[in-house]
């Protein structure tokens, strides 16, 4: 949730940072990642946003298209 204030807020450097903690804790979530490389894109920091674009591709990490990451609690 607050890697995604931050993309929604604009902060890149608090969304690195919050990035970098959740990457120690799950390196292999892929939401995050695509977050942060969101992130990037949307503030235009393009060079940044492939770092994470090659960082998935070297991980095999891989957002199914049309898949979202919402939950229902039911």
């Amino acid at each position: 949730a607050l890697i995604s204030g931050c993309k929604t807020h604009g902060d890149v450097p608090r969304c690195e940072k919050y990035f970098a903690i959740a990457v120690q804790i799950d390196p292999m979530n892929v939401p995050i990642h695509v977050i942060m490389r969101n992130t990037y894109m949307k503030n235009k920091f393009f060079e940044k946003s492939m770092e994470i674009t090659e960082m998935m591709e070297k991980k095999r990490l891989r957002k199914e298209p049309g898949q979202s990451w919402g939950y229902l609690n039911r």
